[in-house]
């Protein structure tokens, strides 16, 4: 079988193409092209569906007998949902994983090591680019309640955005605040984008891990909302902020990879930034191997994520406090 990391997430991007199925094999064709291009199945780990695409019924049987979910994004690459095939198979994860869901001690304690491996990642960002950048140190261990956590989580983030215009070293962006639906300026584009990518990928690891999305721990139970997802991406956050700023201080994208909309609030990657920005990261998240907490040796930040997943997923059904946030 071939292993998670080896896989490739299918991103269907361009508008008015399709994707189908040709035996065990998926073609994408754009409008008017015949021959398409066809990519077996089970070199395929997720499909990433963005803007206007058409699928056939057949395609969606071989992604349910191949367990290969699909991601819907809109046109600006905002998450719209999921479609999983298969059920959740291991129920000892699943139980283990609302067991602790329910419990508030043991829902305070993994909100706790979430936020403070987020805090820690978020300093260490800061440090690779000034030194004197030091966000306030809350005592998380001391904190007695889950409102209080979110209240210093909320609090830290404001302070740590607050740091970026002493980071952007490129005259032609600005930054003033974390904005989102819509991001109203070029580098709050291009963190949704980030994080939305990297969400993807930890949608789709939990998926064929077995965990099960809906049911989180900071984020707490919501009417369609991955909340577990939106857990585990909290630690990861940072690293998709090094890799806006490193582009940003490069000059590897310039205002016109932007567009703005002229009927509403709004900046957006323009048609052509998208696929530039696209393929930098991949080169960044799946290629180039990198130092972690994870293992003694280098390993891609792709490779990273499907263990931290697993990790997570193994002091679920442990009675053992031992589940560290990877350090970036």
């Amino acid at each position: 079988m071939t292993a998670i990391t080896d896989r490739i997430t299918l991103y269907i991007t361009a508008d008015e193409s399709s994707i189908s199925r040709r035996g065990d094999a998926f073609l994408i064709q754009k409008a008017g092209e015949e021959k398409g291009q066809k990519i077996p199945a089970m070199k395929v780990k997720d499909i990433v569906v963005v803007g206007h695409v058409t699928l056939d019924s057949r395609l969606i049987g071989l992604c349910r007998e191949e367990s290969i979910p699909i991601h819907f994004l809109s046109g600006r690459w905002e998450y719209q949902g999921s479609l999983q095939f298969e059920p959740v198979k291991n129920l000892f994860i699943r139980r283990a994983q609302i067991k602790k869901h329910f419990d508030p001690e043991k829902k305070l304690d993994i909100s706790k090591k979430i936020v403070g491996g987020k805090i820690r990642n978020q300093q260490a960002m800061l440090d690779k680019y000034r030194k004197n950048l030091k966000l306030a140190c809350p005592q998380i261990d001391s904190v007695g309640d889950m409102e209080t956590l979110r209240g210093i989580e909320g609090v830290v983030a404001k302070e740590y955005y607050g740091f970026y215009p002493a980071i952007i070293k490129n005259s032609e962006f600005t930054f003033t605040r974390r904005t989102k639906r819509p991001p109203e300026d070029e580098i709050n584009a291009l963190l949704s984008l980030l994080y939305t990518l990297i969400f993807n990928e930890i949608h789709s690891t939990a998926l064929l891990v077995g965990l099960d999305p809906a049911f989180g721990y900071l984020h707490d139970v919501y009417y369609g909302r991955p909340s577990l997802i939106c857990d585990l991406l909290e630690e990861w956050r940072p690293l998709a902020d090094r890799f806006v700023l490193n582009m940003i201080n490069r000059k590897e994208v310039t205002p016109e990879d932007f567009r703005k909309e002229t009927d509403q609030k709004g900046v957006w990657l323009s048609k052509d930034g998208y696929p530039k920005v696209i393929k930098k990261w991949h080169q960044f998240f799946k290629m180039d191997e990198q130092n972690t907490s994870i293992l003694s040796r280098p390993i891609t930040y792709q490779h990273a994520i499907e263990r931290q997943v697993r990790t997570f997923s193994q002091y679920l059904m442990d009675d053992k406090d031992n589940y560290k946030t990877i350090e970036l």
